[in-house]
Order: C-alpha cells, then sequence, then structure tokens
C-alpha cells in the first residue's frame, strides 16, 4: 500500500526523520506498485501454496 503526500519542502522533508512511520522520499517517474519493492519480496508460488517471501530467524 502507499500514500502519497504533497507539501511544502519543510513538511515533506520532516515525515522520513519521525520514527514511527516508515516512508520513502520518491520521484514522480518512482513507481510503487507490489513487484517493484526491495523491502518486502513480491509473493511467490512454491508448490502450489502462495509465500510472502520473507524468511525465518
Amino acid at each position: 500500500m502507499a500514500t502519497y503526500v504533497g507539501g511544502t519542502h519543510e513538511c515533506i522533508a520532516s515525515i522520513p526523520t519521525h520514527s514511527h512511520l516508515e516512508s520513502f522520499l520518491i520521484g514522480v517517474n518512482d513507481s510503487v506498485t507490489w513487484d517493484t519493492g526491495t523491502i518486502n519480496p513480491p509473493p511467490q508460488v512454491i508448490d502450489g501454496a502462495l509465500t510472502t517471501g520473507r524468511r525465518s530467524v
């Protein structure tokens, strides 16, 4: 899920510094679709089961 936030440069620059938010500054040509994420990989089908792609530690 993605939420776009618009505001002054000062407002937008303060968002990634907030410890309770996961946020990234992106450009107008950056994609935020499910298959472009680098932190949580897209789901995979293994032996007919959908997985999240995350590993257990």
